[in-house]
């Protein structure tokens, strides 16, 4: 259980990572941007959620409906949910 709990620290530890390291990187090449967050406090919940929503660092799955032909190989539909 405890090798368990490190794994899940650990995982959502690089997550959090990447996600300030890309929101950092934003700020500091849009000075523009800086300067509104200072202004206006009150806006920085939603502009670090339209960051993350920008920026995300997980992989959206896609969905395949109809069979498709690449390369001499037929894919078959696929369908995750």
């Amino acid at each position: 259980m405890e090798d368990y709990a490190v794994l899940l620290f650990l995982a959502g530890l690089d997550t959090v990572v990447n996600a300030l390291r890309f929101l950092m990187l934003h700020l500091a090449q849009n000075p523009r941007c800086q300067e509104e967050l200072r202004a206006n406090s009150q806006i920085v919940p939603e502009a670090v959620e339209e960051m993350l929503r920008r920026y995300t660092f997980t992989v959206p799955v896609a969905q395949r409906r109809q069979g498709r032909r690449l390369r001499g190989m037929t894919r078959r539909p696929v369908s995750v949910f």
